[in-house]
């Protein structure tokens, strides 16, 4: 399956115009800068998961090249009852607690604070006219049970539906009819919906 793919890169607040992108491009580079280095030492090249972290990157930058740059907040790496001061930081935790390989970049000139994070994201997560959230499937399939609960948010449709056949479908919908897939790439399109253009 030849999914769009897009590089999201989550940088800090503080910084504006250009330095913005700046600091997205350093962070793109050192995920360049990890390929190349496993494909110099070739001697992961037997393991898949490898291949297919060197095959999505090599696909992004040759056939789709997109980049969102997202306000990622804060930067702070001291931590307090074990969760760091700052938002940036902990979003790292949260893209590595959902499986998303991330790069991230510590700018020298401001104390080796993190700035900026990337990684590449594919189509179920952001193409929503083509893979719409439970809300919008919900009217276009079932108009009576969505003109009843209209008002409701989507988590709120989702939590009164989620033992339904159709909430079943849906989450199948978003992960290529692989239900487990789905769950991750719901998860991974909620953090995502939380962030604003840089």
């Amino acid at each position: 399956m030849n999914l769009e793919l897009r590089m999201f890169g989550l940088v800090n607040y503080q910084f504006t115009g250009m330095q913005k992108g700046i600091q997205f491009s350093h962070a793109l580079q050192e995920y360049n800068n990890s390929i190349i280095k496993l494909l110099m030492e070739g001697k992961h090249l037997d393991d898949n998961n490898i291949l297919e972290e060197i095959n999505y990157f090599k696909r992004w930058s040759f056939d789709n090249k997109t980049v969102i740059v997202l306000n990622g907040g804060t930067t702070n790496t001291r931590r307090e009852n074990d969760i760091y001061v700052g938002s940036l930081n902990n979003h790292r935790v949260t893209l590595n607690s959902l499986g998303i390989n991330n790069f991230e970049f510590y700018e020298t000139d401001i104390g080796d604070q993190l700035t900026a994070i990337v990684f590449i994201l594919d189509e179920r997560v952001f193409l929503r006219k083509k893979y719409p959230d439970f809300k919008i499937y919900l009217c276009n399939l079932h108009k009576d049970i969505f003109k009843q609960n209209i008002l409701l948010n989507e988590q709120d449709l989702r939590d009164m539906f989620f033992d339904k056949e159709f909430y079943y479908d849906w989450v199948k919908s978003i992960g290529s009819g692989n239900y487990i897939l789905g769950l991750k790439n719901m998860k991974i399109r909620d953090f995502i919906n939380r962030f604003d253009l840089a």
